[in-house]
């Protein structure tokens, strides 16, 4: 309505409406409601209503209704051939605006009136590109240099609106945000007048969230105000939930992450009950405000879900605040049951999936499968909605590897969406879009799945050698991709040699945990590729005093093995690793196959050590542990204490007395057979029966 006003009537009359209204806003389309009037002036600062765009957020990162924030784009504006070639370029706009703004004495109406005027004429121009863009860039610079000498005489009222169109000024042209990083003056100055007391202190509560909102909105971390001015809507009365959501996700998006701030605004929402005000989308941002910051407060989280939860609040909530909302309860790893039940419950309403994109398709995944909540029909109606006409194609590199990791996260296998998704990454150049993460995530989520697909892991495997790629990769990045690769029996030489290298240059190798180190150790001996080098620098991983006591008896057995494995013998790391499993109660942690991997491992290697044999005999034969031994452990025992020459007369007796159990000599194969009769005959067994029985039947 204002535009069209604007530019219906005489220019008379609307030169008189801007001096009578100077802080009127400019259209909107919002994703969400057809027209609003725009996030300046009176509905901007507490004076009216507010606007569509005020509370907008999106998943990673968050600003609805467009990725940056802004408009959506209009017909114009999607079809530039087709606009009016008279129409003046931002450039020439702003140098107008800027023009005016010298023609006068500078005050906070003579500064943000002409800038309004431009927005609300030019409010679909598009971006900027190329020459043009360079061409914007020292006029935004003009535009900084000229305001900052007159922010110290700006009445609060002012301040607010100048920070409200710098906000617009962003939105209507990333080359603003992208300049503004590069004028502290300009910022340092609104700042300093921002914590004038004499400003401060008359603020009301919406000019406050708004002040720090336009902050977020343009990545400008102004941390002394935004604490200041925080502090004081935390500790005055009661904020609505629009404000409190503005002043979070301002917060977030500016990356303050000030624990007492925080910690007291969420103090504010749950003792005065803010959170009954919040409407859908204030939910969302708030949860995803203290997601991004990684701050964890259990009562607003549970606030916030007993809000959500309450009879047909869900059904209010749009796809992004579903996916959002989810995330964030994720990301701080706060697994709310019944929350999680209820939001699963909306999702699968019918036509409700109808209204996801991809980010919420992939972010409500992840988000289940990070909290490793397993919902069948969710995860089955997701993997519908992906699969839909050409729904797939639209997914982008990061969100294919975050989709094949939630599903194999949960072991839930399903063959026509990873088929899709493999499909997906194999056209052409998509695969130069995968990141470090995103190769190990997919190569793993296959693996785990069983999924054997030979061009896929190729392609993952040129991939990681482009671009240097490999020195991105983290420490559980390379150890996963490296144990998929082993998974799936993929024996790829040169690719296996580069992920050894990366290993172990400059120290690299020092930085994994145990886990990383047994999964790359495992795979390395799993494909039977021996790396001197590498094995060496886990041995000394290993041995280093601040390891050893981090490892469990499954990681110490996955270590022996693997060194047996590939016949490397480092004595200095089997004796360690001795010391680690003769700890009082360490042996008891053994399960039946991993102290008898320990046993064959030793045995391999023929590292002999006596004492260590002997515990291990006693923990065999205590408690009714060896009924627990199958077929293969009892061979592996057998032979690991046959080739260390180590006899124990009671522990030969006990394994050839359970090999004789009814009917358990029918579960061993022939070799284990015959390496269980050769075993008996190097221990000295003189059993007869036994021995002719395993003959008999191997």
């Amino acid at each position: 309505l204002c535009a069209f006003v604007w530019h219906s009537v005489p220019s008379q009359t609307s030169e008189a409406l801007i001096a009578s209204a100077p802080l009127w806003g400019s259209v909107v389309v919002s994703n969400q409601r057809p027209i609003g009037v725009g996030s300046r002036g009176i509905t901007g600062w507490g004076l009216g209503g507010g606007t569509s765009r005020d509370n907008g957020m999106t998943p990673n990162p968050l600003w609805a209704y467009r990725g940056s924030g802004g408009v959506k784009e209009t017909p114009r504006e999607r079809n530039p051939g087709k606009q009016r070639r008279d129409r003046p370029s931002k450039v020439q706009v702003l140098r107008w605006a800027l023009k005016e703004m010298q023609q006068q004495p500078l005050s906070g109406d003579s500064i943000c009136a002409p800038l309004e005027k431009m927005l609300r004429r030019n409010r679909f121009a598009p971006q900027a590109q190329g020459r043009a863009r360079q061409d914007l860039q020292p006029e935004v610079a003009r535009l900084c240099e000229l305001v900052t000498p007159a922010v110290h005489q700006f009445s609060a009222q002012e301040v607010c609106r100048l920070v409200d169109v710098l906000t617009e000024l962003s939105d209507w042209d990333s080359v603003f945000r992208q300049s503004y990083r590069g004028q502290p003056q300009l910022f340092g100055a609104i700042e300093r007048r921002i914590v004038d007391p004499a400003i401060l202190n008359s603020l009301k509560k919406a000019q406050g969230s708004r002040l720090i909102w336009g902050f977020g909105k343009m990545g400008v971390a102004l941390g002394d105000a935004a604490r200041e001015v925080g502090n004081r809507l935390a500790n005055g009365d009661q904020l609505t939930g629009r404000q409190l959501a503005k002043v979070t996700l301002g917060l977030a998006k500016a990356q303050i992450r000030d624990l007492a701030l925080l910690g007291a605004l969420a103090d504010h929402a749950v003792r005065l009950d803010v959170i009954s005000d919040c409407d859908a989308q204030g939910i969302a941002n708030i949860a995803w405000s203290y997601a991004k910051l990684g701050i964890n407060n259990q009562a607003l989280m549970m606030a916030l879900a007993d809000r959500a939860m309450q009879p047909g609040f869900l059904s209010t909530f749009a796809a992004q605040n579903v996916a959002n909302t989810v995330w964030a309860y994720a990301r701080l790893g706060v697994k709310d049951q019944a929350l999680l039940a209820a939001v699963a419950e909306q999702i699968v309403q019918e036509g409700f999936l109808s209204t996801f994109a991809p980010q919420n398709v992939v972010n409500t995944a992840w988000a289940y499968a990070k909290l490793g909540v397993k919902n069948e029909a969710l995860m089955a109606a997701l993997a519908d909605r992906a699969m839909q006409d050409n729904f797939l194609s639209r997914f982008k590199p990061q969100e294919v590897a975050n989709t094949a990791w939630a599903y194999a996260r949960l072991g839930i296998l399903r063959e026509e969406l990873m088929a899709g998704l493999i499909v997906h990454i194999m056209q052409d150049g998509f695969l130069s879009g995968f990141q470090a993460k995103d190769i190990a995530q997919t190569a793993w989520a296959y693996a785990t799945l069983g999924i054997r697909n030979k061009a896929l892991m190729e392609a993952l495997a040129e991939r990681t050698m482009q671009d240097n790629l490999l020195s991105m990769f983290t420490p559980q990045n390379l150890a996963n991709t490296a144990w998929a690769y082993a998974t799936l029996d993929i024996r790829d030489e040169e690719f296996m040699n580069m992920v050894a290298d990366r290993a172990v240059h400059n120290g690299f190798l020092y930085s994994f945990n145990e886990q990383d180190v047994a999964n790359i150790a495992w795979a390395y001996a799993n494909l039977g590729l021996k790396d001197e080098r590498l094995m060496l620098g886990i041995a000394e991983w290993t041995m280093q005093e601040s390891s050893l006591p981090k490892l469990n008896a499954q990681k110490v057995a996955n270590t022996v093995v693997a060194f047996a494995k590939l016949g490397v013998r480092n004595e200095g790391l089997m004796a360690a690793l001795a010391g680690v499993i003769l700890q009082p109660g360490f042996l008891s942690m053994f399960k039946a196959q991993s102290l008898a991997n320990v046993v064959w491992a030793y045995g391999r290697l023929r590292a002999v050590d006596e004492v260590l044999m002997v515990a291990i005999a006693k923990r065999v034969m205590q408690d009714g542990f060896l009924s627990t031994f199958n077929s293969q452990d009892i061979a592996s025992v057998a032979v690991g204490y046959a080739r260390l020459g180590v006899t124990n007369d009671d522990l030969t007796k006990a394994l050839a007395e359970r090999t004789m159990q009814d009917g358990f000599l029918d579960t061993f194969t022939p070799k284990e057979k015959s390496d269980l009769s050769w075993a008996f005959l190097k221990l000295g067994v003189k059993d007869k029966a036994l021995i002719a029985a395993l003959r008999t039947r191997t």
